[in-house]
């Protein structure tokens, strides 16, 4: 075990990855280790991946939404966090438009975005992607392949402490949150559930795991005026192709309603009910629970009036009690749990 951090604390560390386009690059992160941690490094301890939006960083993600606040106080012994950055742009500045790369201009239905680019609403085009257009492109993102990044950034845990390997979770926000949405299919073998938040897939880029069961629980307000809810929302353009909701800046988003209905279809689920919360009631928040899915898998989703950020940012303290929501949902949908109600698959090919 590494002497920094400590139980109760976050650390700044990088890994080096070999990514196809660049080569070996060096990319960091943020840890925390809960409160709970054992000192002698010899307890399983669950890991949550935390993503930050488009042009964020691991240290303002950190504070979004009280991740590591949750993982501190868990009677359980909490959970490992670890913050990612996302690949930037050297001459954007000091900002970096951080980000996580989550589709491409030749999606496998077209492109996700309107081209050419309506007049105003040209690309920023990132230095990692060579072929891209401001004029005809949809890579408003990295190019980087981050799924390499989060393999290695399991990898890093379970080589220096105690991680539960069948308690592994992706969470994140806005382009975060589609990189969940994005990476799940390509990350089966070793996540248990996915919690995205305010966030859709872009078209063609939100396929279902069918092999190996992931769980979701997802969270999006009806009143998100970045990534439209759905086609009816006056914070977006309409329908677009393939059944998308167009946002006002020309990006065609599955609509959420058929995001969580795809989910419900793949796995078979066999019901539906509420899916009672602390918070139920408090800006309009109610979630909804499919049962019977799947290999024991279960699908949440949650709505409330608020805009594109984490619930109850109004509340005292502000976000927590949604992140709240999200652990509790995660601590008991691990890949374990996922297959042992579900006869026909063997619990042994669980990661």
């Amino acid at each position: 075990m590494p002497n920094l951090p400590q139980p109760g604390q976050s650390y700044s560390g990088s890994v080096l990855v070999f990514d196809p386009i660049i080569g070996q690059t060096e990319r960091t992160f943020k840890i925390h280790l809960p409160s709970g941690y054992s000192t002698l490094n010899d307890v399983e301890t669950p890991l949550v991946l935390d993503f930050h939006g488009y042009t964020g960083d691991s240290s303002s993600q950190e504070f979004y939404g009280g991740l590591d606040d949750v993982a501190d106080e868990d009677a359980d012994g909490g959970f490992i966090v670890v913050h990612g950055d996302g690949w930037g742009n050297p001459s954007a500045g000091p900002s970096g438009w951080g980000s996580w790369n989550c589709s491409r201009t030749d999606g496998p239905l077209g492109p996700p975005c309107a081209v050419p680019r309506p007049r105003g609403f040209e690309l920023q085009c990132y230095d990692t992607c060579p072929e891209c257009d401001p004029l005809n492109s949809c890579d408003w993102s990295a190019c980087l392949d981050d799924e390499i990044f989060v393999r290695t950034l399991v990898d890093y845990i379970n080589d220096n402490y105690c991680l539960d390997i069948n308690s592994i979770h992706l969470t994140g926000y806005s382009n975060g949150g589609m990189f969940s949405y994005f990476v799940a299919t390509k990350l089966s073998d070793i996540v248990a559930s996915i919690a995205p938040n305010a966030a859709s897939p872009l078209i063609g880029f939100g396929d279902v795991p069918k092999d190996l069961p992931i769980s979701v629980i997802d969270f999006q307000g009806l009143l998100d005026s970045v990534i439209p809810y759905d086609a009816n929302s006056p914070f977006g353009l309409g329908e677009g192709p393939h059944n998308s909701a167009i946002s006002r800046v020309y990006y065609y988003y599955e609509q959420k309603p058929e995001t969580i209905a795809k989910w419900v279809s793949e796995y078979e689920c066999a019901s539906t009910d509420d899916y009672p919360t602390p918070m139920d009631g408090i800006n309009g928040w109610s979630c909804n629970i499919w049962s019977g899915c799947f290999a024991g898998a279960e699908i949440v989703h949650c709505t409330g009036l608020h805009d594109h950020d984490y619930p109850f940012g109004n509340e005292e303290p502000p976000y927590i009690g949604g992140t709240r929501i999200l652990w509790n949902f995660m601590k008991t949908h691990t890949k374990l749990a996922n297959f042992r109600t579900h006869p026909t698959v063997d619990s042994s090919n669980s990661a």
